[in-house]
């Protein structure tokens, strides 16, 4: 029963001033609800405290502020293998190797604006291959939204964000992170780095087979607005790694936060997460 529920769980049942004090703020909320000013100026606080809190989850997006290039000097031990899905300008490619000059991997980036800077930059590594195909959740071909080498929005058509923006759309081939396994032999991975603009939980998913073997041992994957447009929520994607026996945090300058979903809630803006598998530890440096 729901009483007993509560004993259980160590609440007394609601007391007479509780029940009084609930239906006291409904019935002040339904007045407000129902005055256009005061329901505009709920919409204005509301928005005002959504940026807040985003804020407050924000450090920034260059390496020096992400913490992606402290992440990557304090993991124990050092990755060996990675794979770079969205791989944009090869900015987090120079931190890796930073890190590991001799590690092994390939950067993914379907971008054709992209592909001679891009594949400038993997040049200057032997150990490293480029990939011009899409990763995302089945093999086959999509549409890609490509708006230009200044940009580090585009994206896979049925995850871009809706908004007017310019771009050339063409063709890609797609693919699958469990797929690009058996292709490079790779028997575990590392490091799988995820940036894709909102097909980050597409991403997740088609690395089922590996994450739940527990075949990858790091995964840095960004979460934003773009996950709204495609339908995709953090709750889901955090609770699913946890299942597979990941731990998963928000990555911050220097630190690796626990995610409070419970606190902070599905606000959709810009954060760079971390899921680790059993054994992987994080040191400081």
């Amino acid at each position: 029963t729901d009483a007993g529920s509560r004993r259980l769980a160590g609440r007394s049942e609601p007391s007479t001033q509780e029940v009084r004090e609930t239906s006291g703020l409904d019935s002040v909320h339904h007045f407000l609800a129902r005055r256009r000013f005061f329901l505009r100026l709920a919409l204005k606080l509301r928005n005002q405290c959504g940026a807040v809190v985003a804020a407050s989850l924000y450090d920034g997006i260059h390496p020096s502020e992400s913490g992606e290039g402290w992440l990557l000097r304090c993991l124990s031990p050092v990755p060996q293998s990675f794979m770079d899905i969205g791989a944009n300008r090869g900015q987090w490619l120079e931190l890796m190797m930073q890190a590991n000059p001799g590690a092994v991997g390939v950067c993914y980036e379907p971008a054709e604006s992209l592909r001679d800077l891009l594949g400038s930059v993997v040049g200057r590594y032997p150990t490293v291959q480029l990939r011009s195909v899409a990763v995302a959740d089945h093999i086959g071909a999509g549409s890609f939204r490509d708006l230009g080498a200044d940009s580090q929005l585009s994206s896979l058509l049925e995850v871009a964000a809706a908004d007017g923006t310019d771009g050339v759309i063409h063709g890609v081939e797609t693919t699958t992170v469990d797929a690009e396994m058996l292709r490079t032999g790779f028997q575990t991975l590392d490091f799988l780095k995820i940036d894709t603009e909102g097909g980050d939980w597409a991403v997740l998913r088609s690395a089922g087979a590996c994450l739940r073997s527990h075949r990858i041992r790091v995964v840095q994957f960004e979460y934003g607005a773009n996950w709204a447009t495609a339908g995709a929520t953090l709750t889901h994607a955090a609770g699913w790694l946890a299942t597979l026996g990941y731990r998963v945090f928000r990555l911050r300058r220097t630190s690796l936060e626990p995610l409070d979903l419970g606190r902070y809630g599905e606000h959709f803006s810009f954060s760079n997460c971390v899921a680790l598998a059993p054994g992987v530890t994080v040191g400081s440096r």
